[in-house]
C-alpha cells in the first residue's frame, strides 16, 4: 500500500517521505533553450539521458547545464552511444568526441563518474526475422559534487 501511495504521489508530483517535492520534466522543445531558465539552476536530483548526448552539435554546451541544473549531490545516468547526429549533415557544427576524450570533461564539469561499462542495446530488433540493430553504447552513472571548472576545451 506504501508504495501504491508513493507512486500515486509521484505521478501527481506529491510530496515523497520525507516532504520533498516529486517532480518529473519531459518538454518538447531544444534542451539547451528550455533547461536555461534559471529556475531550473541547481533544481534537480537526478537527470537521465538515454540516447541523448550525442544528440548535440556541441557537446560542451550539455554539459555545461548538466551542471548548472544537476544539484551537488545529484545523479546523472547515461545510456547511449556517440553517433553524433549532425556529424555527416553539411553546414552543421558537430563536436565529436570519443569516450576516452569525453569522459575527462564530464569529470572537468563537476561529476564523479561511480560506475562505467559499455553495453549493448538492441534497437528495433525483431525476434522473428534476422534482422536486427545493436548499438555499443557507454553506460555510466555521475555525482555532481563541486564547482565545475571554467569552460574546459575538448581535447
Amino acid at each position: 500500500a506504501a508504495a501504491a501511495a508513493a507512486a500515486a504521489a509521484e505521478e501527481e508530483g506529491g510530496d515523497d517521505a520525507e516532504g520533498r517535492t516529486l517532480d518529473m520534466s519531459m518538454t518538447a522543445g531544444d534542451f539547451l533553450d528550455v533547461y536555461a531558465a534559471p529556475e531550473h539552476a541547481g533544481a534537480w536530483d537526478a537527470l537521465l539521458t538515454p540516447f541523448f548526448i550525442d544528440t548535440a552539435h556541441d557537446v560542451l554546451a550539455y554539459l555545461e547545464l548538466f551542471a548548472r541544473i544537476v544539484r551537488p549531490g545529484g545523479v546523472w545516468i547515461n545510456c547511449g552511444p556517440l553517433l553524433w547526429h549532425f556529424a555527416d549533415t553539411p553546414g552543421e557544427l558537430s563536436l565529436e568526441l570519443t569516450w576516452e576524450e569525453l569522459r575527462p570533461l564530464v569529470a572537468a564539469h563537476g561529476f564523479r563518474i561511480v560506475e562505467e561499462r559499455s553495453v549493448d542495446c538492441p534497437y528495433a530488433a525483431n525476434p522473428r526475422s534476422l534482422l536486427s540493430c545493436t548499438y555499443h553504447a557507454i553506460y555510466f552513472v555521475a555525482v555532481r559534487e563541486g564547482a565545475p571548472a571554467d569552460r574546459p576545451s575538448a581535447p
